[in-house]
C-alpha cells in the first residue's frame, strides 16, 4: 500500500465533508451513524474494530470523556 493508503497515516488537506464529492472517511462515518455534518465540531467515537460507537454533535458536553473511558474499560 502506498504511504497515503495506510490507516495511520493523517492526510491534513482540506476536502468536502458532505456531498457528493465528501472524503471517503466522512462517507463511512456518516453511514455508520448517518446525516450530515453540520458544523466543523462534530466528533465521532470510533472504537478498536473500526466501528462508530457514538457521534457529537457540535454542541458535546463532556460525556465524550466518560463514553471514552467506559470504551477503554470494555476491552481492558
Amino acid at each position: 500500500a502506498a504511504y497515503t493508503d495506510h490507516p495511520c497515516c493523517v492526510d491534513y488537506q482540506q476536502g468536502d465533508v458532505n456531498g457528493v464529492n465528501a472524503q471517503p472517511v466522512f462517507k463511512f462515518l456518516k453511514s455508520q451513524k448517518g446525516g450530515d455534518v453540520k458544523w466543523n465540531f462534530e466528533k465521532f467515537l470510533v472504537d478498536g474494530g473500526g466501528r462508530v460507537v457514538k457521534r457529537y454533535g457540535s454542541d458535546w458536553t463532556n460525556e465524550i470523556e466518560q463514553d471514552i473511558q467506559a470504551l477503554l474499560a470494555a476491552v481492558e
